[in-house]
């Protein structure tokens, strides 16, 4: 995070260097306003101490401990007036909702929360907050150990076991959308992934739907029962989706992001994302590019539990202060 009007941005060769799932969490101090910033990664941020004001596109809220939020790829966020604030920041490939984090999709709930984005209703507090800082402490050691040639398997199943604790943890928070959704049924979870991977091509309901074998009035009543939007406006924020990641970490031209995720009329690329974003895809990528020059923060990050130092005649651990990602 970083001081009053300095945008952060953080991509995923930098959370996940070196690791072999992505999965990676930091521990930080906010000692300054955090300006509007994106990831490429899906991020959820627990508030541990403190408050703040939370801002998204969607929504401004005050944050106090046992929130949490749940950040998209390409969203932007801002952390306004902390006071004496401290939160982990938890960094997950989205991909993994394909594949060893698939069981989330069965919560309703938390399945809303992981592929919409959004915020706790209802504070985690008391022993349940307790674990999810002793989880989260252990997935910042695993990564700092490094993986050897012996464990690199053990290693892979322990990160994704503390993850799940931490995710199964959140059911309680009621972190999502709406009650009363039902959970997302192979039939849909098929039609999210072939979108996911292959959002270029010209996709109708009725193709998707033959994928799947349903009819398209069916594959629509599904959709829309289960994941809150109709199948072609799920095609539309996965291509917003894809083109942000790409704006923000690549120089490739405005209109050659538009023909990589399905929208080969510059013009309309432009106002599809608008919808998706509030701004022109020029717009957003000066403003969240992660290849602008980095600038030097004013919050601190706490290390791994391993490699704390008590702070003279405090008992608490030292936080060191590092330059922004």
């Amino acid at each position: 995070m970083t001081s009053s009007g300095v945008l952060h941005q953080q991509t995923r060769a930098l959370a996940f260097a070196g690791q072999l799932v992505p999965v990676a969490c930091e521990r930080l101090r906010v000692g300054a306003a955090v300006g509007p910033h994106t990831h490429d990664f899906l991020e959820l941020a627990v508030v541990l101490s403190g408050a703040c004001r939370y801002v998204t596109q969607a929504t401004r809220r005050t944050l106090s401990p046992g929130d949490v939020v749940v950040v998209r790829p390409g969203a932007w966020h801002a952390f306004e007036a902390p006071q004496d604030l401290e939160v982990y920041n938890l960094y997950v490939g989205p991909e993994l909702l394909r594949g060893e984090l698939s069981w989330t999709l069965d919560h309703p709930a938390l399945a809303h929360a992981l592929i919409h984005g959004g915020e706790s209703t209802a504070p985690l507090t008391g022993a349940a907050l307790e674990r999810v800082i002793g989880w989260l402490d252990q997935v910042q050691q695993v990564a700092g150990r490094g993986p050897t040639r012996d464990d690199r398997a053990s290693q892979r199943v322990l990160r994704l076991g503390l993850l799940a604790c931490v995710l199964s943890e959140l059911l309680s928070s009621e972190v999502g959308g709406p009650a009363g959704r039902t959970s997302l049924t192979r039939e849909v979870r098929k039609v999210i992934t072939v979108m996911e991977e292959d959002p270029a091509h010209p996709w109708t309901v009725g193709e998707l739907a033959r994928q799947v074998g349903l009819s398209e009035s069916q594959l629509h009543r599904r959709f829309l029962d289960q994941v809150g939007v109709t199948p072609i406006r799920w095609l539309i924020r996965t291509r917003a989706e894809k083109a942000a990641a790409l704006l923000a970490g690549t120089d490739l031209t405005v209109a050659g992001i538009g023909r990589a995720v399905g929208w080969p009329d510059p013009n309309y690329a432009t106002r599809r994302f608008r919808s998706a974003y509030a701004m022109t895809p020029s717009a957003y990528r000066a403003r969240f590019s992660f290849l602008a020059p980095p600038a030097v923060a004013a919050e601190a990050r706490v290390p791994p539990p391993a490699s704390r130092q008590p702070a003279p005649g405090s008992g608490e651990p030292a936080a060191s202060t590092l330059p922004a990602r």
